[in-house]
């Protein structure tokens, strides 16, 4: 997943496990994570409360002063940036999972491979966007192709398993 902050050039492109760091130090990632709910979802929490101040850190801040440890007034740390937007996870029903999460946050996301039509409903899913076509819009495309050639065979290749590298 890619994390976008308001006011910073920091994105995270590296797949669902990075820390956030300028793009052009950005390292790849230990492991994929975007296809597996539960570490996607982890990932996502960790984004979230990477970017939640504290009401006693957000008290200092507008006070425009901070107090170290030994009490003495220190020059005020800038808050966290709020997430702008969530770039992934790959697949539709670990998509659904995030989006159910961020959403309560009113955080945008934007899926890269997630083709339910399930997702489209945006009275259950408002904060989501994808940059392919769901399976609906693709099936229909494919039928208008058939009609538009005036086919009267096609033929339909399927795999079962992962897919190779």
């Amino acid at each position: 997943m890619v994390e976008l902050h308001r006011d910073s050039l920091t994105l995270c492109l590296c797949v669902c496990v990075c820390v956030c760091v300028p793009v052009s130090v950005c390292t790849p990632p230990s492991r994929d994570s975007c296809w597996h709910s539960a570490v996607a979802l982890e990932q996502s929490i960790e984004f979230i409360r990477d970017t939640l101040v504290s009401n006693e850190e957000e008290e200092s801040l507008s006070l425009g002063k901070c107090l170290g440890e030994d009490g003495i007034e220190m020059t005020p740390v800038r808050g966290k940036k709020p997430i702008v937007g969530l770039i992934g996870p790959g697949s539709s029903s670990v998509a659904i999972q995030v989006q159910n999460l961020l959403q309560l946050f009113n955080i945008p996301q934007i899926a890269y491979s997630a083709t339910s039509m399930d997702l489209s409903d945006k009275s259950l899913y408002k904060y989501f966007m994808r940059v392919v076509p769901s399976d609906a819009q693709q099936a229909r495309a494919m039928v208008d192709i058939v009609k538009r050639y005036n086919w009267s065979y096609v033929s339909a290749i399927h795999t079962e398993g992962k897919p190779s590298p």
